[in-house]
């Protein structure tokens, strides 16, 4: 079992992004939360055509998707045999009593509320999920430790009973089929 400074690390590192104070530090300002939450523009998703014959590539496509807190997204195909490759599995072990809260129709506060208290456990999410439902709790805009660019986390209830997340890099999720917006 890691603690969380430890589990945010592994999660950084398996997701290439580094860490900064986007993902630590939940934003405070309304604006960038409806700017991020209620719109999400997933960039460029490659849509391939394979010819029988020649092969060739469609060239990529850039595709706007909108996407709120509260929305339903699925489970898709795991890139793996037995697990997804771009969607991490996160459960609570450890609840300390706090007050804590969020705001579950802007995700406001839902970082703090579910990682900074208590202890955790993470590890890629099993392929026996497959077609199930989850549900968008927030995202968090991180930066690529390699390019620069900002990725953009999906963080969506698995089991809400068993507090249990999905760590989704939802851009590339989408892109290899690991995340359907449609059942």
């Amino acid at each position: 079992m890691l603690g969380n400074a430890g589990l945010i690390r592994r999660l950084c590192e398996r997701t290439g992004v580094a860490e900064s104070s986007n993902i630590r530090t939940p934003c405070t300002n309304m604006k960038h939360y409806i700017k991020h939450f209620l719109i999400i523009l997933v960039g460029i998703i490659y849509i391939s055509s394979a010819n029988a014959q020649t092969k060739k590539t469609a060239p990529a496509q850039t595709m706007k998707i909108e996407m709120n807190i509260g929305d339903t997204i699925w489970v898709g195909k795991p890139k793996e045999v037995d697990h997804f490759e771009y969607i991490d599995m996160i459960t609570k072990t450890r609840i300390p009593d706090t007050n804590l809260t969020y705001d579950s129709i802007t995700g406001t506060g839902f970082y703090k509320y579910f990682f900074e208290n208590g202890d955790m456990d993470g590890k890629r999410l099993p392929a026996f999920y497959q077609g199930e439902p989850m549900i968008v709790a927030t995202s968090i805009k991180a930066k690529d430790k390699k390019t620069g660019e900002d990725r953009l986390i999906i963080i969506a209830w698995i089991n809400k009973e068993k507090l249990q997340v999905a760590w989704i890099e939802i851009g590339i999720a989408l892109e290899n089929g690991e995340v359907r917006l449609k059942r």
